[in-house]
């Protein structure tokens, strides 16, 4: 089984198509041939929606990036000297933590 991601690899970008639809996807397809997904333009009538937009775009490059740094939690999580220093007061995320989030990305 690989561990290659099953979405469409980042970078993604939002873009208006004209007829006023948006989509989510990566940018810069010229034949439009990547899958993305479309957005109801009333979606960007809210803060909120605009925001939960920018967050979707930005999901690729999150769980690329805390896929890295869960090698890097689990290893200073197995030195409790190491772990005390790094979290000291700041309720830092776990490696569990990181697990579960990468998780719910992968379920089917």
């Amino acid at each position: 089984m690989s561990n290659e991601p099953k979405w469409t690899k980042g970078p993604w970008a939002s873009a208006y198509d004209g007829s006023g639809d948006w989509s989510i996807g990566q940018p810069h397809d010229p034949q439009g041939s990547m899958p993305s997904i479309k957005v109801w333009p009333h979606i960007l009538d809210s803060d909120e929606g605009r925001a939960n937009v920018k967050l979707v775009v930005a999901a690729p490059d999150m769980a690329t990036e805390m896929s890295r740094y869960l090698e890097i939690l689990e290893r200073a999580e197995a030195d409790p000297e190491i772990w005390s220093k790094l979290t000291a007061g700041t309720g830092i995320a776990t490696a569990n933590g990181y697990r579960a989030a990468l998780a719910k990305a992968v379920r089917s």
